[in-house]
C-alpha cells in the first residue's frame, strides 16, 4: 500500500477534527519536501492574481489539506450532513436548464470540494454521469470509485460508455482541470493561456449540450455549490478563473505542468 493510499484510509476512520488536522499536516509536510511545487505555487499565484507571496504555499496547503480530509470521508455520516445542508447557487438561466432537466455538461477544476459536486446533484434527484480516469495506485483504484459511485452516479471509464448513457443522464462531466484524457487544448482568456481538457467541450458541442462551470467550497461550515452560466469554452473557463482568483487558496496550485501561462 502506498503512503497516499494509507493516508486516505487512515484519515477516513479518524474523528472529523483530527482527520482535518492530520491531512493539513501531511500536505504541508509534503510541500515542504517539494521545493519545485512551492515554486510553482508562487509562480501560478503571480500569473493568476498578479500577487507575489513566497509563503502562500502554507495557506494553500492548509486549505487543500482540510478539503482532502473532508472528501476522504465521503459516504460517512458527517459528509452526508454536509451534502444535505449544501446550498446550490445558480445563474438564473442555468436554473431554468436544470428545472427543465435539459442535458448539461459541467466543467470543474481541482478547487475546493470538487468530489462533492456529483453527490450534491445526485441527492437533488439528477442522474449523473462522471467520466473517470484509472488511478495509478492500487489502493486508490479501489477506494476512490467507491467514494464516487454512490446514489444516481454512473462512473464512465470509456468514451463508449458516455455515448451509451447520454440519453439516461441529465448531467455529464465534472471534468477537472488537469486531466489528460481525450487530449488538451489551450484557451486564451483574461490575458492568460490555460490548458484544458477537450473532451467535455467536444462532448457538449457534438451533442448540443449546455456547458457550464461549477465549483464548491466550504463557507462558515456549510458547503456552497455555485453553477455559472452556460457558454462556450472561453466564457466557461473565464468564470472558473474568476472564482479561483477570489479564493486562490482553495485551488491546487501545483502539479499543473505548465498549464497556466501569461499571454504574450
Amino acid at each position: 500500500m502506498s503512503v497516499l493510499g494509507f493516508a486516505l484510509l487512515f484519515v477516513r476512520v479518524l474523528p472529523a477534527e483530527l482527520a482535518v488536522t492530520l491531512a493539513r499536516c501531511l500536505v504541508i509536510l509534503y510541500l515542504l519536501f517539494r521545493r519545485d511545487y512551492r515554486r510553482e505555487i508562487t509562480r501560478n499565484l503571480l500569473i493568476l492574481c498578479n500577487r507575489k507571496d513566497s509563503f502562500f504555499w502554507i495557506r494553500n496547503g492548509w486549505n487543500v489539506g482540510r478539503n482532502l480530509a473532508l472528501m476522504a470521508g465521503i459516504g460517512t455520516r458527517r459528509c452526508d450532513q454536509l451534502i444535505d445542508r449544501a446550498e446550490v447557487r445558480c445563474d438564473n438561466s442555468t436554473r431554468c436548464l436544470l428545472e427543465q432537466e435539459l442535458q448539461i455538461a459541467m466543467f470543474s477544476c481541482h478547487f475546493g470540494l470538487w468530489e462533492f459536486l456529483p453527490l450534491v446533484f445526485a441527492r437533488a434527484g439528477y442522474t449523473i454521469g462522471v467520466l473517470t480516469g484509472k488511478q495509478g495506485d492500487r489502493t486508490l483504484s479501489q477506494v476512490v470509485p467507491r467514494l464516487r459511485g454512490q446514489r444516481n452516479i454512473r462512473l464512465l471509464s470509456h468514451y463508449d460508455d458516455v455515448w451509451r448513457c447520454l440519453r439516461g443522464c441529465t448531467i455529464i462531466g465534472f471534468l477537472v482541470d488537469n486531466t489528460r484524457r481525450g487530449g488538451q487544448s489551450w484557451i486564451s482568456v483574461d490575458g492568460l493561456h490555460i490548458r484544458v481538457p477537450q473532451v467535455g467541450f467536444r462532448l457538449a458541442k457534438q451533442n448540443q449540450m449546455f456547458m457550464v462551470p461549477v465549483w464548491g467550497f466550504l463557507e462558515r461550515g456549510r458547503l456552497r455549490v455555485c453553477v455559472g452560466r452556460s457558454g462556450e469554452g472561453t466564457d466557461v473557463v473565464a468564470q472558473l478563473l474568476d472564482q479561483v482568483r477570489r479564493r486562490p487558496q482553495e485551488w491546487i496550485l501545483w502539479g499543473k505542468n505548465g498549464a497556466l501561462e501569461r499571454a504574450a
